[in-house]
């Protein structure tokens, strides 16, 4: 048995997909650019979450920046802007979102509040519709677009995540796609074993920003203990390849796939200092696609494109 609810809770407002026999949930703030909070299992009795989400509405307010961004849904630009700036058919512009240092981050809705279109239970399901109207605020990003995400919930501890991007303007518009969330399958990640299913990593310079290089990268063809590994890269995801990334607790037997489909062919990987949790982000593009072209989309009026992903945990 499949439900949605929607509730009032520490001062967010939830929508919490439930797979009652399954004991599988995913929890949804919509008021808080529509991210992902929780996805909880049960394991031997005990209920794991395994997102690193936020505490209360306060928690989200005062740090989502501070704390890196956790489940952050990235549009219409990923990762780092050079400067914040990047031309587009001829003419120069400057985005006045977040920035650090001198580079602007991770796009321009993850802070806002989207609305709910629809839900539905099913017998073997459960899914919402939200959506944001972005209307050209930021003069640096003139291009007005829906973002449209649904959330499904399936059997089996599988949550599917459907981002669809429709210009609303009158002309062609730049963009890439992505998701920030940190998992946590319990304990240090140093303990987890991963494997990733990459055909290569990108090059960066000294700023986290590509240099148009890609290089070998095979450390973790088979599952191998993630260790002092520190991350903070970008890689090509294999084509045709069904998961991107496998992430496992021996100790507790979890294990998360993730299972980007073709349009978010890169991932982005970051371990934070506290090493408590990995952001695994699926990308459209790399970072600093707006001005090094790699994997942007430029979506012609009134088209939409799709960006789908998929995590499923097993216990």
């Amino acid at each position: 048995m499949f439900t949605v609810t929607q509730k009032m809770e520490t001062g967010f407002s939830k929508i919490i997909l439930t797979d009652k026999k399954g004991k599988c949930s995913a929890e949804i703030l919509p008021e808080c650019g529509a991210l992902l909070n929780a996805f909880t299992i049960l394991n031997n009795d005990n209920t794991i979450n395994i997102i690193e989400g936020y505490k209360n509405q306060d928690d989200f307010n005062e740090n989502c920046e501070f704390k890196g961004f956790r489940s952050a849904k990235l549009s219409p630009f990923v990762c780092r802007l050079k400067n914040g700036t990047y031309f587009f058919k001829k003419n120069e512009y400057k985005v006045n979102g977040f920035y650090l240092d001198k580079h602007a981050l991770h796009g321009l809705i993850y802070r806002k509040v989207f609305s709910i279109v629809k839900t539905k239970k099913l017998k073997n399901s459960a899914w919402v519709l939200l959506r944001y109207k972005y209307r050209a605020d930021d003069n640096g990003y003139p291009f007005p677009f829906n973002c449209d995400l649904k959330y499904t919930l399936k059997k089996n501890n599988r949550l599917i995540i459907t981002t669809t991007i429709s210009n609303k303007g009158k002309s062609k518009i730049p963009v890439s796609d992505g998701w920030h969330p940190y998992f946590t399958l319990g304990g240090c990640i140093n303990d987890l074993a991963m494997q990733m299913y990459v055909s290569g990593k990108l090059v960066f310079d000294n700023e986290l920003l590509p240099t148009g290089k890609t290089e070998s990268f095979k450390q973790f063809e088979k599952p191998t203990p993630i260790g002092e590994t520190v991350f903070d890269n970008c890689f090509i995801v294999k084509k045709g390849a069904k998961t991107a990334l496998q992430l496992t607790n021996v100790e507790n037997g979890i294990t998360l796939k993730i299972k980007p489909h073709s349009a978010y062919p890169y991932l982005q990987i970051y371990t934070p200092p506290q090493r408590q949790s990995i952001a695994i982000e699926n990308l459209s593009s790399a970072p600093d696609a707006f001005n090094n072209k790699m994997g942007l989309v430029v979506l012609d009026k009134n088209k939409s494109k799709k960006f789908i992903t998929e995590y499923i945990v097993n216990v």
